[in-house]
């Protein structure tokens, strides 16, 4: 049996020093700060020593959910802060004033820049309601929050880093949510996760 934790620790090593990128940029997303991301992917690590994987293909998947796992739990007191007062006509961001012609063709730097912009609350449900796509109830679970104010934040958060993007006044998004945006939104996370991997 020692043999198989062997090598399912040097299957995480492997993941862990392949997708460094991919999985600091998770973390750097959930917690707000390249700081508090790099001790997530450390603890992550540290957390998966021991671990035991059912086999070497879910190494990934089990390195990904540790990070974010941690990188909850470093931002985990504020996102309560802003899931309990929680008002949709609000959200405290600071605002960049430039104009993007087509969120399209938005660069994966100013989608980042944009993303970090929102409070930890917003960034967490974006991360893993739509760009993760997990469903609701996990998330509900994950944050300890309940499902419908996931679903309802997950709009205005939507809502808030497109205006974002697009230098407009995130305090009063004039946004709509359509399945197109989500897509956009969506292919703008993955090229940044390209870009970073």
């Amino acid at each position: 049996m020692k043999n198989k934790s062997n090598l399912d620790c040097h299957a995480l090593s492997e993941v862990f020093c392949s997708q460094l990128g991919r999985l600091h940029l998770l973390a750097s997303i959930l917690t707000g700060s390249s700081e508090a991301a790099s001790e997530c992917i450390v603890e992550a690590f540290e957390s998966l020593h021991d671990s035991f994987l059912v086999s070497r293909e879910f190494a990934y998947e089990t390195a990904r959910l540790a990070t974010i796992k941690h990188g909850l739990r470093k931002v985990m007191k504020e996102i309560r802060h802003y899931a309990l007062s929680d008002t949709t006509d609000h959200i405290t961001v600071c605002t960049i004033r430039m104009r993007v012609p087509n969120l399209g063709t938005t660069c994966a730097d100013r989608f980042l820049a944009s993303l970090q912009q929102l409070n930890a609350f917003d960034r967490a449900v974006l991360l893993l309601r739509v760009y993760e796509q997990y469903r609701p109830h996990v998330v509900a679970l994950w944050l300890r929050l309940p499902s419908a104010l996931i679903e309802r934040r997950k709009v205005h958060a939507i809502s808030s880093l497109t205006s974002l993007i697009h230098g407009q006044d995130a305090s009063a998004p004039s946004s709509r949510f359509s399945p197109e945006l989500g897509m956009t939104l969506s292919n703008s996370y993955n090229t940044s996760r390209q870009i970073h991997s």
